[in-house]
C-alpha cells in the first residue's frame, strides 16, 4: 500500500510540492452483485523501449481473484490509447473465458 501511495503522490506533485507520506484518499474494492464478476484493467508505457503493458483482474463477489492476465504490445505510446488497448483486451479477455456478466 505504501508504494501506491508514494505513486499517487509522485504523479500528483507539482514542481517544488511536498508529497504527503500518506494518502487520505484511499480506494475500496466494491463487490459486484451476485452472479456477476469484476474486471479490473491498467495500462503502462515504458517510453525507452517502446512497449507498453497491460494488466487485467477479473474477481468475483467475494473478492476472490478469478483470472488475471498480462500482456504487452510495441508502439503503443500515447497514454489515451494504452488506456484504450487496456480496456479492449479486459473486454476480449472476459469473453474468451466465458465471464459474460462482467461489472
Amino acid at each position: 500500500m505504501e508504494a501506491c501511495t508514494a505513486f499517487y503522490g509522485a504523479n500528483m506533485k507539482g514542481d517544488n510540492q511536498e508529497v504527503p507520506l500518506h494518502n487520505p484518499i484511499v480506494p475500496h474494492w466494491k463487490a459486484p452483485p451476485d452472479g456477476v464478476y469484476k474486471i479490473n484493467w491498467d495500462a503502462a508505457i515504458d517510453k525507452s523501449r517502446r512497449i507498453m503493458g497491460v494488466g487485467v483482474i477479473v474477481r468475483d463477489g467475494e473478492g476472490e481473484v478469478v483470472a488475471a492476465l498480462h500482456s504487452s504490445q510495441m508502439g503503443i505510446m500515447d497514454p489515451a490509447t494504452a488506456e484504450a488497448y487496456a480496456a479492449w483486451k479486459a473486454v476480449q479477455f472476459g469473453r474468451d473465458w466465458g465471464f459474460l456478466r462482467l461489472f
